[in-house]
């Protein structure tokens, strides 16, 4: 039973890759298909955006703690709203962070549907999303300096 699991595991993704796109759905991309200037450009992007909507995510962690309290001491019915009021403002946080998104590819000078044609293409393409967790890690430690004060680097350092 393995043995077929197995050989299931390597010719689907094969066949898969080589069926024609339909209709509404981009073409995935590979990594070959994405230049380094891209990558780049898709990672300043991403973190970016995540950088300007974490601290709301944050926000509405602690607003629904504060409101609802704790779940295991609702009844149902406040259970039901809270998870309500919950759907809705993360529906508005998402549609708010795809304007950021928008925003921030403007301003690279890329298209907003290329950025995400590359993101959700990471999620396929093992390379892919190798290559774009690198730029992301690579352009998250380039903001942190920006981030600190100037007095940070006094002292507290490791010092090797």
């Amino acid at each position: 039973m393995s043995v077929l699991l197995l050989a299931v595991a390597f010719v689907v993704p094969g066949v898969l890759a080589q069926a024609p796109q339909t209709g509404g759905q981009p073409k995935m991309l590979s990594s070959s298909d994405v230049s380094d200037e891209e990558i780049n450009k898709v990672a300043k992007i991403a973190v970016k955006t995540q950088m300007a909507t974490r601290k709301e995510r944050q926000k509405l962690r602690r607003d629904m703690k504060k409101k609802y309290g704790n779940p295991q001491q609702m009844d149902s019915t406040e259970k039901a709203q809270a998870r309500q009021e919950i759907r809705k403002k993360q529906m508005a946080m998402q549609k708010k962070t795809m304007k950021t998104m928008q925003k921030e590819a403007k301003k690279k000078d890329m298209d907003a549907s290329k950025v995400q044609r590359v993101l959700q293409s990471a999620q396929q393409d093992s390379t892919l999303k190798k290559r774009l967790e690198t730029a992301m890690r690579e352009e998250a430690k380039s903001q942190r300096p920006q981030r600190k004060g100037p007095g940070m680097k006094k002292g507290g350092g490791s010092g090797q």
